[in-house]
């Protein structure tokens, strides 16, 4: 493996209102957002990754402020020998800001965006699969999905159009 050296983090931040607001079982969804967070290194490949930004709407701000205030400066202009180095290197910097202002989540969840977008640059730049770079075999069996967020309060018709979407696994929210 090459080793890595970052030339640019990109945050890229979408929000868009859901109207009418949603009730989950955590909260009232008024607001859904997107966090992708794009890695270029010095040879100009770039890797993308997704930051969990589910609730509240302004952890997602948030995160992208922790992305490009803590996170980007550690990692800029340096050589690592690869992913996980750049991930101990984190944990290691970061780990007063965890301790400290108790903040895991949202530190480890801007963090395991970013390792997807370092290991999408890695496969990226062997010209391979991100798979086979992570050790999966071209045999590997398809993987099952289900479909997820339902609410309790769904009938039959609506799990029906669920069923003809492809789906035959289903994650029903109780927690109401």
């Amino acid at each position: 493996m090459h080793s890595i050296h970052l030339r640019r983090v990109h945050i890229h931040l979408y929000k868009a209102p859901v109207q009418p607001a949603i009730r989950a079982s955590f909260g009232l969804i008024t607001e859904r957002s997107l966090l992708l967070i794009a890695v270029e290194d010095r040879e100009g490949y770039m890797g993308w990754g997704e930051v969990w930004t589910g609730f509240p709407p302004i952890g997602a701000r948030y995160r992208a402020e922790l992305l490009e205030r803590l996170v980007a400066p550690l990692i800029l202009d340096a050589s690592f020998s690869g992913p996980t180095k750049i991930h101990e290197h984190l944990l290691e910097s970061l780990l007063p800001v965890v301790r400290m202002a108790a903040e895991s989540g949202p530190v480890f969840q801007s963090l395991a965006g970013l390792d997807c977008a370092l290991w999408d640059l890695v496969a990226r730049r062997a010209g391979k699969p991100l798979y086979q770079i992570l050790g999966g075999k071209d045999s590997c069996a398809a993987i099952p999905v289900y479909a997820s967020g339902i609410p309790p309060h769904i009938d039959e018709t609506g799990l029906d159009g669920i069923r003809k979407q492809g789906f035959r696994a289903f994650k029903l929210k109780a927690g109401f």
